[in-house]
């Protein structure tokens, strides 16, 4: 039994399932994922590292696994088996650590609403001692206003009194004065009253009249205006409507999902944005234009070639809020010469999907 295999006795098993070319590009890359220098010949322990890398990164790949461990005299149960529990093992941590960081999430979380909370309050607190203060100023500032004015009226009600006073102080003496004069004078004096009085009395008619015409010719002239005003209001305020109606924002393009078990058979416009659902893990293996490899533009940042060079590959992500394995596409320009993405699933567990289309517009 070999205890080591050389590099172009693998090359030659990986044949049997690859091109020449495809089959050292393959070798390139499981050296690269298991971490083994390129050499002249590979121990056993670095023929089940490339084996290992073989199974995360290939599909369809159990034969040549098979021919390299009957090559070294490994057996493929005992090597899976371990696979598995290496794999378990790092699920496990990978579950510890995810708790731990939501745990951590959730205390950040519970702190940072705490201090919002502290923070509300001691703002309604401050709050509530300014309107209290503004209402003790405001309430100072009345009283004093009050007092000033009730001072003011006191004052004005004494100067009226004293003014009462002495004028009724003159009157008397006045009335002792000319009480003989006013008896010697007493018919003149009435006949002037009775005239002043007439006089008087048609002064005020021809005022009130006056008044009461230039009232009307007042109020007319008002509601002329008013109705002018609403008039010029109610123009005002379509006008006003109509700008708003054109102004009006337009709602941006949808979002349009294919589900698991679906497919699109309408096109779809270059600038909407297309979202892929997945059943389970792996990459989106695609291209466009009856499957030719698609500009560097289209890439996602996580893009890889596929190992033969001839598609692109995308990683799936996991949509933690929704709970779906998705990829997005889009939106395109619609100057991009793109007019279909062709597209299947590599799964991780090594199968792949169905081919599809989506045919833009």
């Amino acid at each position: 039994m070999a205890t080591e295999l050389k590099h172009e006795e693998i090359l030659g098993i990986l044949e049997f399932r690859f091109d020449y070319y495809s089959s050292r590009a393959v070798m390139a890359q499981v050296l690269d994922v298991g971490q083994v220098g390129k050499k002249d010949a590979y121990s056993v322990d670095e023929i089940k590292r490339i084996a290992r890398a073989l199974k995360t990164t290939q599909s369809r790949i159990d034969a040549i696994i098979s021919s390299l461990f009957n090559a070294v005299g490994v057996s493929l149960q005992d090597e899976e088996a371990r696979w598995k529990a290496e794999d378990e093992a790092a699920r496990k941590v990978e579950e510890e650590e995810k708790k731990k960081a939501e745990a951590e999430a959730k205390k950040k979380l519970e702190e940072d609403a705490r201090k919002k909370a502290e923070e509300a309050e001691a703002k309604a607190k401050a709050f509530e001692e300014a309107k209290k203060k503004a209402e003790e100023e405001a309430k100072a500032q009345a009283e004093a206003k009050a007092k000033v004015k009730a001072e003011e009226e006191a004052k004005a009600k004494a100067e009226q009194e004293e003014k009462a006073k002495a004028e009724g102080e003159a009157k008397a003496k006045a009335e002792d004065e000319g009480k003989t004069k006013a008896e010697d004078e007493g018919k003149t004096k009435a006949k002037d009253e009775g005239k002043t009085k007439a006089e008087d009395e048609a002064k005020t008619k021809a005022e009130d009249e006056a008044k009461t015409k230039a009232e009307g010719e007042a109020k007319t002239k008002a509601e002329g205006e008013v109705k002018h005003k609403g008039k010029s209001k109610a123009k005002a305020d379509a006008e006003a409507k109509s700008k708003t109606e054109e102004d009006a924002p337009v709602n941006p393009a949808e979002i349009i999902t294919i589900p698991v078990s679906g497919a699109l058979t309408d096109p779809v416009a270059k600038n909407r944005v297309v979202r892929i659902l997945a059943s389970k893990e792996g990459r989106l293996h695609w291209g466009i234009n009856a499957w030719k490899f698609p500009d560097k533009k289209f890439h996602h940042s996580t893009s890889q070639p596929s190992p033969d060079g001839s598609a692109m590959q995308s990683p799936l992500i996991f949509n933690e809020k929704e709970k779906v394995i998705e990829i997005i596409f889009g939106p395109f320009d619609p100057a991009d010469d793109i007019k279909e993405i062709n597209y299947t699933f590599s799964y991780a567990d090594g199968t792949w999907g169905e081919e599809r289309i989506i045919r833009l517009s």
